[in-house]
Parts: C-alpha cells; structure tokens; sequence
C-alpha cells in the first residue's frame, strides 16, 4: 500500500520536533512581555500543538509533503508565541525564525556528531541512548546559540529589512535543505556538506538578525547623540546671551540698589522692603561657579528650570578642574544628567525629597563629580546602565549619550542605587 501524505497515527519524532522548536524559541523570547494568564496560554497552545503534530505526523513521502508538514508546524509555532505574548507579530515573528535557526543548527550537528562511528555505534544500542545522545547535543548547543546570541537580545525595534532577509535565509536554507536531503543517496560526503552548508547559513541567519542589527542600532544612537549635541549648543548659545543680559542686569540692579541705600543713609530714610528686593537679586544670580563657563550658563538655566517645577537644585563646585575640559562636551554631559534627574524627581510628591545635588571635587589628577536624586518605582539596570521605562524613570538613552562623552575623555561612570536614592559618579582624568 502506497504511504499517504499524512498518517493519521501518532509520531514521536513529530512531537519531539515540536518541542525541540519551543524550546529554541524560548531563548529568544525572554525580553517580550507575556500576555495575561500567559502559563495558561503556553500550556494549552503548546499541548495543541503537540496533539496536531503526532496525530498527522512526518509524511513519510519525502520532498515537498515533508517541506509542507515542516513549514505548517513553524507556522503554528508562530501562531502560538503570538498567542502568549503582548508584541506585534513582526517581532515575534523575527524570535520564531531566531529558534528555526538555532532547532535546525541543533538538528545538524546531531546529525554531524552521528556520523562518527564509536558515537553511532552507542547512539543505536537502544532507543533510551539514542534519546540522550540528543539531548545532550541539542542541550549544548542551545547553550552556546544563547551565550552569543539569545541573551543579547532585547527588546528595541531591529531593522525591518535585515529581519525579512534573515527570515527569508532561514526558510530557504531549511526548505531546499529538507528537499535535498530527502533525496540524498546515502552518501556520507554529501550528508556531511548539506549538513555543513545548513549550519552556515543558519548562524549568518543569526549573525544578521542580532550582531548586524545590534551595529545599526549602534550607529543610530550614534546618529542620534550627534543630533542632540547639536541642540545642545543651539541651546547653549541662546542661553548664554541670556545669561549674559541677566548678568548685565544684576549688575545695574546691584549698583542701582547701592545707591537708594546711600541715599536712604544720607536722607535718613528708611527703605523696609529694600532687603526683600537683594534677596530676590541674589535667588537670580549664578549659584555656581565651576571654573567652564558653558557649564555654568547651563548650571544657571537649569536651577531655573527647576524653580519652576517646585525642585530644587543644588550645585557645590570644591575645585575649578572642570575649567580644563571642552565646554559642549561637559554642557551636554550635564544636560543629559538633570534632565534625567528632573524627570525622576517629578514623580515625588513629598517636597523635601524635590532634590537633586551635584557635587564636583579634584580627586588627584582627575575631576570627581557625584549627583544623586530621590526617585520612586524600580529602576532597571542594563549593562551598568539604567535603561528607560516608560512607565517608571527615565534614566534611558541619554545615559548612553553621557557614558560616549565620559568615553572620549577617557573617564569611567558608574551609577546605582541606595534605596530611594540614585546615585551617579563620574571621574574624569584632567587634560594635561
């Protein structure tokens, strides 16, 4: 009787497939939020997964029905990670295809490994053997795919393009190699190239999807921090004239003061509300001096800034060694710092925790700054990095920003936390 396309007769080595497959998209899933009743979800589309799949089994007609029945099984795969978690389709898609790559890599090396007589030989003494020597092989690898690959992935949007390309690689590379090797004569060499030529075009698969992406994302950022330097020195240089009219004008309020209290003392007048007036000149004038003027014209705006958002700002400059640094760069280094910490102070309602504190001290040969701030919900961290929440802080890109610039002056930037307080020191070698 002539073998149908699909036999209705369970199929071990369909549901073992099926399983190899969720396993492998399990290490690249990791970053994406699940669904609500998420276990629920996953036990039920993967046990109807598993139903479907043993029930029809692996055609044994070989060439295209088989081709067919695997590529029905990635979709409905696809399907189920859909399912289960809250990201578009695209994205998840683009994991799915990550644990393709990673099963059919697996798959070939167990296939590879099996052609070495001595392991062939204790692989076929009973089926228990045979089931371990693939375990422990899919175990391996799969090990190694997540060191390089699935734990670096994160959940930012990648490049459309290199996605598709990296999908369209991997079906290609599993279907013509499923047809080819269905047709294969039992020749060890040419088992051992497709196999070889499987593998290849699966990590290049895996090499687009993470490594090449992971360099456009770099250069994007890239991309980004010279843009918001830019602004950064348009802004500087509308400040700076402001600064330097609000200077002028302290200056003349200063003098012109001095001379009604001359007056005052000479007439035998006395002025009561003349007191009130200093102090409000004074709450106006430069609170900091650090020796750059860039930074000061942005220490002075700012505390500006957080007057008017009911925070204040606190700057003690210890030593003038920042005076040796590029202007800009410490503008937009500090920019990005209390912006950060304006935004994590917002969201606190208690006033006397409004606060953010900058200190700057000559530690040796380099220039030591602290800033710490109040901040309430978790904050998470991603390599020595707070990474941004939209729904909680807002310590995000900018610390990118800012670990490049303390980068190009040779520095080191460290952040953490102590509680309610998030602290951020930066140490910054000065220029001879």
């Amino acid at each position: 009787m002539a073998p149908t396309i699909l036999q209705l007769r369970p199929d071990l080595n369909a549901a073992a497939y099926l399983i190899e497959i969720m396993i492998a998209e399990a290490l690249f899933l990791r970053p994406y939020k699940k669904r609500e009743n998420f276990a629920v979800r996953y036990i039920a589309s993967g046990l109807l997964l598993l139903v479907l799949g043993t029930v029809t089994g692996i055609p044994s007609l070989a060439g295209f029905p088989r081709f067919l029945w695997f590529f029905a099984a990635m979709a409905g795969c696809i399907a189920a990670v859909c399912f289960c978690y809250e990201e578009d389709i695209f994205t998840l898609t683009s994991a799915c295809v990550a644990g393709f790559a990673a099963q059919h890599i697996a798959n070939k090396f167990t296939i590879l490994l099996g052609l070495i007589p001595t392991i062939k030989w204790i692989a076929d003494q009973s089926i228990t053997m045979h089931a371990v020597f693939e375990i422990l092989i899919f175990s391996y690898v799969y090990l190694i795919i997540f060191m390089f690959f699935g734990r670096h992935r994160t959940n930012a949007k990648s490049n459309l393009h290199l996605q598709l390309l990296s999908l369209v690689i991997v079906f290609t590379c599993i279907g013509v190699n499923r047809l080819v090797v269905d047709h294969a004569a039992g020749d060890v060499y040419f088992e051992i190239a497709a196999c070889l030529y499987a593998i290849m075009c699966c990590v290049f698969a895996l090499i687009i999807q993470f490594t090449v992406t992971k360099w456009q994302q770099a250069d994007t950022e890239r991309l980004l921090t010279a843009q918001l330097f830019t602004e950064s020195k348009k802004q500087y240089e509308q400040w700076s004239v402001n600064a330097s009219m609000i200077k002028q004008w302290i200056h003349d309020l200063r003098h012109l003061m001095n001379r009604i209290e001359n007056l005052a003392s000479q007439k035998q007048v006395d002025i009561p509300d003349i007191s009130r007036v200093k102090a409000a000149v004074d709450r106006i004038s430069p609170t900091a001096k650090t020796g750059n003027d860039a930074l000061d014209v942005l220490l002075q705006n700012m505390d500006d800034l957080c007057r008017q958002n009911r925070i204040e700002l606190q700057c003690v400059a210890y030593a003038d060694c920042l005076k040796y640094f590029d202007g800009m760069k410490l503008y937009f280094l500090f920019a990005n710092a209390i912006d950060n910490a304006m935004e994590s102070v917002s969201g606190i309602e208690d006033p006397e925790k409004r606060l953010i504190d900058i200190s700057i001290r000559a530690f040796g040969d380099s220039a030591s700054i602290h800033i710490w701030n109040y901040f309430s919900g978790p904050i998470t961290f991603n390599s020595g990095l707070p990474v941004t929440n939209k729904g909680g802080e807002a310590h995000g890109f900018g610390m990118k920003s800012m670990q490049r610039i303390v980068d190009e002056f040779d520095g080191v930037m460290h952040a953490h936390t102590e509680g309610e307080i998030f602290n951020l020191d930066i140490m910054l070698p000065v220029p001879a």
